[in-house]
């Protein structure tokens, strides 16, 4: 592993580059944030960025590398114009990710834009004066770096702070790092990575309620009374309107119900009827029983000598007639109260239409 330190160093970044950064900063989200930024830099009258994300006259002289936009832009010139154009909505340029975060003003100020409670912007120290000049000759060069180190070590130390109050940052930057050309540019846009997922994480809420609050603060401004009154009044016919809808449909199924209820009961009762006259066929088919059955032993005391047989016939057809009849009065009976039924729904389903219709149709009245 020794021997192949740089390999595993570069397998290990790509890695990061592709798979974490991408996860924890979504390209579609830092475009959003960086228009966002510069948007409010201009309200604040700061002179327009460069493609590259530092101002077009810089107080420090600080060289630009410029950057191609579109898709094959990296995940590290992403995270600089956005880094970028938030610092520049409070006049401070960046030029890169390396040196320029040495002094830690860049991370305070990121992290007190999206959360201002939990850095404010005096722990940035943008307003630090430099020390007078010392008489000597070495030290009004040594006096000036002191002082610019013991800022970045106080910047580094409050952005410290916060990143582990607020979670989820490594802390790959410490006080040490102001010291020497800075912290490495890959380190540095992983840990830009994860503070930019962080901070859009707990600012997304926060953003969104301000948002709704505005919008319903603006539109309750711009109603006077009339037009309160008549949204109130709008508001109450359609409570109206869903009360008697729900009515409706309550009386409906309840309507449905009954009907049937009472189609069960109907149709049981044809059954039972239909039942006996089947039965009173049958009876009439095989005919009554002879209650002597030995008439030589006891003869019958009435005896019938000229039995008739068309008139069993004839009650056999008179009966499975009427069955008949009595079973298709039923069906009929239970299909007119069908159809019915489906008229009345049908009826009472285009009544609701129409009146929800122009009750939301209705062109509010003239003022």
């Amino acid at each position: 592993m020794e021997s192949h330190r740089d390999g595993t160093l570069e397998l290990l970044w790509r890695l990061a580059r592709d798979l974490a950064i991408p996860a924890l900063a979504p390209r579609a989200a830092l475009l959003r944030e960086t228009a966002r930024a510069r948007l409010l830099a201009q309200q604040a009258g700061r002179p327009p960025l460069r493609d590259g994300g530092a101002a077009a006259a810089a107080a420090d002289g600080l060289l630009v590398t410029p950057l191609a936009c579109g898709a094959a832009e990296g995940a590290e010139q992403l995270l600089l114009r956005w880094a970028a154009a938030v610092c520049w909505v409070y006049g401070r340029p960046l030029a890169n990710l390396g040196a320029a975060l040495r002094d830690g003003a860049a991370l305070c100020l990121l992290v007190h834009h999206y959360l201002p409670l939990q850095l404010p912007l005096s722990a940035a120290l943008l307003d630090a004066e430099p020390p007078p000049p010392a008489a000597g000759g070495e030290g009004e060069e040594a006096a000036p770096a002191s002082h610019d180190a013991a800022l970045g070590r106080k910047r580094l130390g409050a952005y410290v702070e916060a990143a582990g109050a607020i979670g989820g940052v490594p802390l790959l930057m410490t006080p040490a790092d102001c010291d020497g050309c800075g912290p490495d540019e890959r380190m540095a846009t992983l840990m830009l990575a994860y503070l930019f997922g962080r901070v859009s994480e707990l600012t997304q809420d926060a953003m969104a309620a301000r948002l709704l609050q505005g919008a319903w603060l603006g539109y309750k401004r711009g109603l006077g009374p009339r037009q309160r009154l008549q949204r109130a009044l709008r508001a109450a016919r359609v409570q109206r309107a869903w009360r008697g809808a729900k009515q409706a449909r309550l009386a409906r199924r309840q309507r449905g119900l009954k009907l049937a209820l009472t189609r069960a009961l109907r149709a049981r009762q044809a059954r039972r009827a239909l039942r006996a006259a089947r039965a009173a066929c049958v009876v009439l088919q095989v005919g009554t029983p002879n209650p002597n059955p030995n008439p030589h032993l006891h003869p019958n005391p009435n005896p019938n000598p000229n039995p008739n047989p068309n008139q069993a016939g004839w009650r056999r057809l008179v009966a499975v007639r009427e069955a008949r009849w009595r079973a298709a009065a039923a069906a009929a009976r239970a299909l007119r109260l069908r159809m019915q039924a489906a008229a009345t729904a049908l009826t009472l389903t285009l009544t609701l239409t129409l009146t929800l219709t122009l009750t939301l149709t209705r062109p509010p009245p003239p003022r």
